[in-house]
């Protein structure tokens, strides 16, 4: 299996991006106790602007033959599995792991490991202010930077970078590319990396790819390294690579797979508002929400990778905060409700074929992203960061 990595920009920065790229967008779905899901109906299924020179095809909606019901308590077994492998990490601001350590960045800019049945927390090197998502191959780190924070009307505000480096402490990390907006998501591969910015305010966001340690295209001028635009985006907010196509999550619209070379069709998975995206195991599993008749309550819709129609494996979910694929099973973290200070945070878990939804994790604190590599289901329990103030964060692991 390759390294899983969760790319997407933190919270804060991303509510930043939508007010620079936007105008307006969606509100993010409200916190509320997690509920039943309900036998399914039919979903909305827009569909985001494709590029004009491109061909796309969409994706009808299945139904599961069966109403998925919600184990109201995690297993035993489950339960005693979940290990905290780091602590008092402040707010952490992305996510990665690979078979053997979990990776994370700090808003005060370093890039930090730790392995993932526990043991030493390491710190790998540290880079400016404000790394917004990072990315891990067989041998390197990859992370983006956005310096300036959240404040709009700061001058450096969002100038962004992307840096790669050995997976080894106190490398340096080398710089990729410069002079985009707000790089929202990352990923690397073994000989490239390719992530998500803006070129200005106001702009839509790109799809950029660069050559890792070698010649970029097209020729970089003198003195800094050059990147290539793959495709253009109205908002994206993350990012998965798989062979030569890329999966692109759009706030809106959800999710389109762009192949980064060749004249390949596009395809698209829909879903109104796109809230995580996680690749794996023949699927692109989206969580949002896709029905305003139900509010603000979000689905989990699972398709299939090659393109087709989707099959609905959870309805009336309460802020998702991400999703990730392991074994045959789709893992969702949700946020936890206002009224417990988000104390009350869950990670459940369905089928990729449908079925029941399990809570494999119960009062986590304010959980966030998550992912999965080989050996375990990773997740930031954020543990009060937003609303004007920074949280503690700490690192959760279920192994697999």
């Amino acid at each position: 299996m390759e390294p899983r990595s969760r790319s997407s920009g933190s919270d804060v920065m991303r509510v930043a991006v939508l007010a620079v790229v936007l105008a307006a967008c969606a509100s993010t779905p409200a916190s509320a106790p997690l509920s039943s899901t309900a036998t399914p109906t039919s979903t909305a299924t827009p569909t985001p602007t494709p590029t004009p020179t491109s061909t796309s095809t969409s994706t009808p909606t299945s139904t599961p033959t069966s109403t998925p019901t919600v184990n109201r308590a995690p297993s035993a077994e489950a339960a005693s599995r979940v290990l905290v492998i780091a602590r008092g990490q402040g707010v952490v601001t992305s996510l990665a792991a690979d078979g053997s350590h979990a990776y994370w960045t700090r808003k005060t800019g370093e890039i930090v490991r730790a392995p993932l049945g526990g043991g030493t927390v390491e710190t790998l090197a540290t880079v400016e202010r404000e790394p917004t998502a990072l990315s891990v191959s067989a041998d390197a780190v990859c992370v983006a930077i956005a310096r300036g924070g959240g404040a709009v009307s700061r001058d450096d505000f969002g100038k962004g970078s992307v840096r790669c480096m050995p997976k080894t402490a106190g490398a340096t990390p080398d710089l990729v590319a410069d002079g985009f907006l707000m790089p929202m998501a990352i990923a690397a591969t073994d000989t490239e990396v390719h992530w998500l910015a803006a070129t200005k305010k106001g702009s839509g966001m790109h799809l950029f790819s660069a050559t890792r340690g070698g010649a970029a295209t097209p020729p970089a001028p003198p003195g800094r390294p050059a990147s290539r635009k793959v495709a253009e985006m109205g908002l994206g907010v993350d990012l998965e690579i798989k062979g030569g196509s890329a999966y692109l999550l759009w706030a809106l619209g959800g999710a389109e797979m762009v192949p980064l070379k060749g004249t390949a069709k596009k395809l698209q998975f829909p879903i109104l508002q796109g809230g995580g995206i996680a690749l794996g195991e023949g699927h692109v599993v989206l969580v949002g929400v896709d029905d305003l008749a139900r509010g603000a309550k979000a689905v989990v819709k699972a398709f299939p990778e090659a393109g087709g129609a989707a099959t609905v494996l959870a309805r009336d979910l309460d802020d998702p905060k991400g999703v990730a694929i392991a074994q045959g099973t789709a893992y969702v973290a949700l946020l936890g409700s206002v009224g417990a200070k988000y104390k009350d945070g869950e990670i459940v878990a369905v089928p990729l074929t449908g079925g029941p939804l399990a809570r494999v994790a119960t009062a986590q604190w304010q959980p966030g992203r998550i992912i999965a590599s080989p050996r375990a289901v990773v997740w930031v329990n954020e543990r009060g960061n937003g609303a004007g103030h920074d949280g503690d964060a700490e690192i959760a692991t279920l192994p697999l």
